[in-house]
């Protein structure tokens, strides 16, 4: 479409970028990125502390291995790290996918990821209202997406070449 085929109150500022695929396509395919990639880099990191707890414990001389613990800080805090780099790259995915919708795309990749992390919770047996650091993740995980679908729209100046 050429910019001049555009409605008069779009011919001003044409996207620059292609659509790729269908807003619910695109929204699904950051939620894929944001889940997917969150829930590899978690069991690598919870792998890691067990491996970590049973080389200490053969390296002391102790015969079973402290068990870690997911509620632990350290791994409360490297969690909420993880999920949100995640989100923002799934809400970045999406927008890219549809630069012409960037912004709600990011939306709806964070509601539904929240949407899709809450649901099983419940699900398995928790409670219906989420402890404090889970809202936290949540709501990180929320603002993340929309801030990678806001990187699609707003680069700086130096990338463009004009200052």
């Amino acid at each position: 479409m050429l910019p001049t085929d555009l409605p008069p109150s779009r011919a001003s500022r044409p996207s620059k970028l292609p659509v790729l695929r269908s807003l619910a396509s695109a929204v699904v395919l950051g939620v894929t990125v944001d889940l997917g990639g969150s829930l590899i880099a978690l069991a690598y990191l919870f792998a890691y502390g067990v491996v970590g707890a049973i080389v200490s414990a053969v390296a002391s001389g102790g015969t079973t291995p402290p068990a870690p613990s997911l509620e632990s800080a350290a791994f409360l805090a490297a969690g909420l790290a993880i999920g949100s780099a995640f989100s923002l790259l799934g809400g970045y995915v999406a927008a890219r996918l549809r630069p012409d919708r960037a912004v709600i795309a990011g939306i709806l990749t964070g509601a539904f990821t929240c949407l899709v992390a809450f649901v099983p919770s419940v699900l398995l047996g928790g409670p219906v209202l989420a402890p404090a650091p889970e809202l936290l993740a949540y709501a990180l995980a929320f603002l993340a997406a929309i801030l990678g679908s806001a990187l699609v729209r707003r680069r700086p100046p130096i990338l463009h070449g004009s200052a």
